[in-house]
Protein backbone atom coordinates (compact mmCIF):
# COMPACT_ATOMS: atom_id res chain seq x y z
CA UNK A 1 0.00 0.00 0.00
CA UNK A 2 2.86 1.99 1.13
CA UNK A 3 4.30 1.71 -2.72
CA UNK A 4 0.88 2.90 -4.07
CA UNK A 5 1.35 5.98 -2.64
CA UNK A 6 4.89 6.46 -3.53
CA UNK A 7 4.66 6.63 -6.93
CA UNK A 8 1.05 7.97 -6.50
CA UNK A 9 0.22 9.79 -10.21
CA UNK A 10 -2.45 10.42 -12.30
CA UNK A 11 -3.83 7.42 -13.56
CA UNK A 12 -3.44 5.96 -9.53
CA UNK A 13 -6.21 8.73 -8.37
CA UNK A 14 -7.90 8.26 -10.89
CA UNK A 15 -8.51 3.93 -10.30
CA UNK A 16 -8.92 5.28 -6.56
CA UNK A 17 -11.59 7.75 -7.99
CA UNK A 18 -13.15 5.22 -10.10
CA UNK A 19 -13.20 2.72 -6.76
CA UNK A 20 -14.53 5.05 -4.36
CA UNK A 21 -17.42 5.78 -6.87
CA UNK A 22 -18.24 2.53 -7.86
CA UNK A 23 -19.41 1.89 -4.62
CA UNK A 24 -22.58 4.43 -4.06
CA UNK A 25 -23.33 3.27 -7.61
CA UNK A 26 -23.48 0.00 -6.69
CA UNK A 27 -25.68 0.23 -3.69
CA UNK A 28 -27.44 2.16 -6.31
CA UNK A 29 -27.94 -0.46 -8.72
CA UNK A 30 -28.68 -3.44 -6.11
CA UNK A 31 -31.66 -0.97 -4.80
CA UNK A 32 -33.21 -0.49 -8.17
CA UNK A 33 -32.66 -4.19 -8.75
CA UNK A 34 -34.59 -4.84 -5.64
CA UNK A 35 -37.46 -2.13 -6.24
CA UNK A 36 -37.85 -3.83 -9.99
CA UNK A 37 -38.34 -6.96 -8.62
CA UNK A 38 -40.70 -5.87 -6.01
CA UNK A 39 -42.96 -4.50 -8.90
CA UNK A 40 -42.51 -7.48 -11.11
CA UNK A 41 -44.08 -9.99 -8.50
CA UNK A 42 -46.00 -7.26 -7.78
CA UNK A 43 -47.98 -7.39 -11.35
CA UNK A 44 -47.78 -10.90 -11.57
CA UNK A 45 -50.62 -13.21 -11.89
CA UNK A 46 -52.00 -13.65 -8.74
CA UNK A 47 -50.00 -10.43 -7.22
CA UNK A 48 -51.08 -7.33 -4.99
CA UNK A 49 -51.80 -5.44 -8.15
CA UNK A 50 -54.58 -8.36 -9.28
CA UNK A 51 -56.09 -8.74 -5.68
CA UNK A 52 -56.39 -4.87 -5.33
CA UNK A 53 -58.26 -4.44 -8.59
CA UNK A 54 -60.31 -7.18 -7.88
CA UNK A 55 -61.14 -5.04 -4.58
CA UNK A 56 -61.84 -2.23 -6.72
CA UNK A 57 -64.37 -4.06 -9.11
CA UNK A 58 -65.90 -5.61 -6.12
CA UNK A 59 -65.92 -2.51 -4.33
CA UNK A 60 -67.62 -1.11 -7.69
CA UNK A 61 -70.08 -3.63 -7.78
CA UNK A 62 -71.38 -2.91 -4.31
CA UNK A 63 -71.57 0.27 -4.84
CA UNK A 64 -73.54 0.11 -8.08
CA UNK A 65 -76.10 -1.82 -6.41
CA UNK A 66 -76.38 0.60 -3.39
CA UNK A 67 -77.32 3.19 -5.33
CA UNK A 68 -79.87 1.44 -7.31
CA UNK A 69 -81.46 -0.16 -4.10
CA UNK A 70 -81.39 3.84 -3.35
CA UNK A 71 -82.98 5.07 -6.20
CA UNK A 72 -81.47 6.82 -8.96
CA UNK A 73 -83.29 9.85 -9.16
CA UNK A 74 -82.51 13.08 -7.94
CA UNK A 75 -84.32 13.69 -5.35
CA UNK A 76 -83.40 10.67 -3.35
CA UNK A 77 -80.17 11.69 -3.08
CA UNK A 78 -80.95 15.27 -1.91
CA UNK A 79 -81.04 15.65 1.79
CA UNK A 80 -83.08 18.47 1.05
CA UNK A 81 -85.51 18.88 -1.91
CA UNK A 82 -85.23 22.41 -1.34
CA UNK A 83 -81.49 22.36 -2.88
CA UNK A 84 -82.86 19.94 -5.62
CA UNK A 85 -85.32 22.42 -6.53
CA UNK A 86 -82.80 25.60 -6.06
CA UNK A 87 -80.25 23.76 -8.36
CA UNK A 88 -82.92 22.80 -11.08
CA UNK A 89 -83.39 26.54 -11.11
CA UNK A 90 -79.77 27.66 -11.75
CA UNK A 91 -79.12 25.18 -14.60
CA UNK A 92 -78.24 26.09 -18.46
CA UNK A 93 -81.40 26.78 -20.54
CA UNK A 94 -83.34 27.71 -17.27
CA UNK A 95 -81.70 30.29 -15.52
CA UNK A 96 -84.14 31.41 -13.31
CA UNK A 97 -82.03 32.71 -10.77
CA UNK A 98 -82.96 32.73 -6.94
CA UNK A 99 -86.06 30.90 -6.43
CA UNK A 100 -88.30 31.71 -3.30
CA UNK A 101 -89.18 28.30 -1.78
CA UNK A 102 -92.13 28.03 1.17
CA UNK A 103 -92.80 24.20 2.10
CA UNK A 104 -95.87 22.77 3.83
CA UNK A 105 -96.91 19.25 4.20
CA UNK A 106 -100.39 17.70 3.71
CA UNK A 107 -101.45 14.07 5.36
CA UNK A 108 -103.22 12.23 2.94
CA UNK A 109 -103.67 8.52 4.48
CA UNK A 110 -102.27 6.30 6.83
CA UNK A 111 -98.45 6.68 6.72
CA UNK A 112 -98.70 9.18 3.81
CA UNK A 113 -97.56 12.83 3.46
CA UNK A 114 -97.77 15.01 0.65
CA UNK A 115 -94.81 17.54 1.40
CA UNK A 116 -96.02 20.91 -1.22
CA UNK A 117 -93.42 23.37 -1.97
CA UNK A 118 -94.60 27.13 -3.51
CA UNK A 119 -92.00 28.16 -5.74
CA UNK A 120 -91.98 32.26 -6.80
CA UNK A 121 -88.98 33.88 -8.51
CA UNK A 122 -87.48 35.87 -5.63
CA UNK A 123 -87.55 38.88 -7.02
CA UNK A 124 -92.00 38.94 -7.78
CA UNK A 125 -90.98 41.61 -10.69
CA UNK A 126 -88.60 39.71 -12.62
CA UNK A 127 -90.08 38.10 -15.66
CA UNK A 128 -88.67 34.57 -17.81
CA UNK A 129 -89.52 33.38 -21.08
CA UNK A 130 -92.36 31.00 -21.24
CA UNK A 131 -89.75 28.18 -22.35
CA UNK A 132 -87.41 28.51 -19.92
CA UNK A 133 -90.17 28.30 -17.55
CA UNK A 134 -91.15 24.91 -19.22
CA UNK A 135 -88.00 23.72 -18.96
CA UNK A 136 -87.97 24.29 -15.34
CA UNK A 137 -91.20 22.66 -14.61
CA UNK A 138 -90.01 19.63 -16.89
CA UNK A 139 -86.75 19.09 -15.62
CA UNK A 140 -88.46 19.16 -11.73
CA UNK A 141 -90.19 16.16 -12.80
CA UNK A 142 -87.99 14.68 -14.93
CA UNK A 143 -85.33 14.63 -12.53
CA UNK A 144 -87.30 12.73 -9.71
CA UNK A 145 -90.02 10.07 -9.85
CA UNK A 146 -91.43 11.40 -6.94
CA UNK A 147 -92.48 15.17 -8.16
CA UNK A 148 -95.41 16.21 -9.54
CA UNK A 149 -96.35 19.70 -11.00
CA UNK A 150 -99.89 20.35 -9.14
CA UNK A 151 -99.99 24.09 -9.86
CA UNK A 152 -99.16 26.72 -11.67
CA UNK A 153 -99.83 30.55 -12.63
CA UNK A 154 -98.73 32.00 -14.89
CA UNK A 155 -99.11 35.89 -15.65
CA UNK A 156 -97.65 38.31 -18.92
CA UNK A 157 -95.59 41.16 -17.88
CA UNK A 158 -98.14 43.60 -18.71
CA UNK A 159 -101.56 41.77 -18.12
CA UNK A 160 -103.12 44.91 -17.15
CA UNK A 161 -101.84 46.95 -19.87
CA UNK A 162 -102.50 44.89 -22.75
CA UNK A 163 -105.51 45.55 -25.35
CA UNK A 164 -107.72 42.80 -26.88
CA UNK A 165 -106.19 43.53 -30.21
CA UNK A 166 -102.25 43.50 -29.23
CA UNK A 167 -99.50 40.50 -28.88
CA UNK A 168 -97.74 41.04 -25.35
CA UNK A 169 -94.51 39.95 -25.87
CA UNK A 170 -92.97 36.62 -24.46
CA UNK A 171 -92.43 37.37 -20.82
CA UNK A 172 -94.32 35.63 -17.62
CA UNK A 173 -94.29 35.71 -13.87
CA UNK A 174 -95.18 32.86 -12.54
CA UNK A 175 -95.58 30.63 -9.42
CA UNK A 176 -95.89 27.35 -9.11
CA UNK A 177 -96.74 24.27 -6.59
CA UNK A 178 -94.82 21.06 -6.95
CA UNK A 179 -96.07 18.06 -4.49
CA UNK A 180 -93.46 15.17 -3.34
CA UNK A 181 -95.54 12.28 -1.62
CA UNK A 182 -93.74 10.19 0.50
CA UNK A 183 -94.31 7.83 3.66
CA UNK A 184 -94.11 9.49 7.05
CA UNK A 185 -89.89 9.88 8.24
CA UNK A 186 -88.89 9.72 4.88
Amino acid sequence: MKSFFTNFNFARALILLCLLGSMPLGWYGWKQYETNRQLKSDLAQGGRIEMLIQDIQRNAHIYDTKQQEQGAEGLAGESNPQTYIRTIAGTDHIDLGQVDITPSTQPRSKGIVDKIYRITPNNKQRTFRRTALANFLFKLEQGSQRVRVTEIKMETEASRKVKPEDVPNDMWTFECRITSRQRVGS
